[in-house]
């Protein structure tokens, strides 16, 4: 059997070749970064040129990218993007950021048209079309930390909004300037720690907001849908049953009531993302 590792932050994912013999055993790291990031130069670099040429820095752009092709690219890391998303998804985004990075680089000196974004998001596509990934019906408890693509009519949508996705905190004995990011499982609450997170272990429980008199720094486009099963793919008689899904930056207004989707989401606890 030959054993590979993927080694991703604190994340070990171990992989099997059935088609190896007893005496190949070898062992092998991944950095998934580096590998999405070698993808997305091979696959999408015209992609990521036309960001780059786009004129507002502070927008944020979307990358369509194929799962199918992902996984023909490099079968254990997509697998591990399926097992672990709410992980790797994170290191999907700086792989795409890293590639852009390169691109840059890589064009010619000088180049006044292209200006680097770091707002650049990687959008998954074409799941394959099974029961495990693909749904009809709103998902169940049990896909909650899966990615799946779930088709929908979109019935309820909310105006945009801003969201204040970070926030940076101080504390008032040894003055550790610390983040703290809204929890999505909690409508985006902001959950300051119980005690102050410096290194240099003070247990003060008392922080105050750095900047409160300022505007908020850390901000993104918001907006949720619902989204209601389709009743000529439900069985007769069934009653169709509805999902509220989270929206962020240039996602937001990309439907209205009415229309037909397929979303590629993230099952959440407290909402779909």
């Amino acid at each position: 059997t030959c054993v590979s590792w993927l080694k991703l932050h604190q994340l070990n994912i171990i992989y099997v070749d059935t088609m190896a013999t007893d005496e190949t055993i070898c062992t092998k790291k991944i950095r998934a970064k580096d590998v999405f990031e070698g993808y997305f130069v091979k696959h999408h670099h015209d992609d990521i040129l036309r960001v780059l040429q786009a004129q507002v820095e502070e927008d944020h752009y979307s990358v369509i990218i194929n799962f199918v092709t992902l996984f023909e690219e490099h079968v254990e890391v997509a697998e591990s993007l399926l097992a672990s998303p709410v992980k790797l998804l994170p290191v999907l985004d700086a792989g795409l950021v890293g590639a852009a990075t390169r691109v840059m680089e890589e064009a010619a000196p000088g180049n006044q048209s292209l200006t680097m974004k770091i707002n650049i998001h990687a959008r998954i596509t074409g799941l394959p079309t099974c029961p495990e990934l693909y749904r009809h019906a709103v998902p169940r408890t049990c896909d909650v930390g899966h990615l799946l693509c779930v088709s929908g009519t979109v019935v309820r949508t909310t105006a945009g909004k801003m969201l204040e996705y970070q926030k940076e905190f101080i504390c008032t004995k040894c003055k550790h300037v610390f983040n703290v990011k809204a929890d999505h499982d909690q409508y985006y609450h902001l959950n300051k720690p119980n005690r102050c997170p410096n290194p240099e272990a003070c247990y003060s429980t008392n922080f105050s907001p750095l900047g409160a008199s300022s505007p908020p720094m850390h901000t993104k486009d918001y907006q949720e849908i619902k989204i209601q099963e389709q009743v000529q793919k439900l069985v007769v008689g069934t009653i169709p049953r509805s999902l509220w899904v989270t929206l962020e930056d240039d996602l937001v207004d990309a439907c209205k009531p009415g229309d037909d989707v397929l979303i590629w989401f993230v099952i959440s606890n407290g909402l779909g993302q």
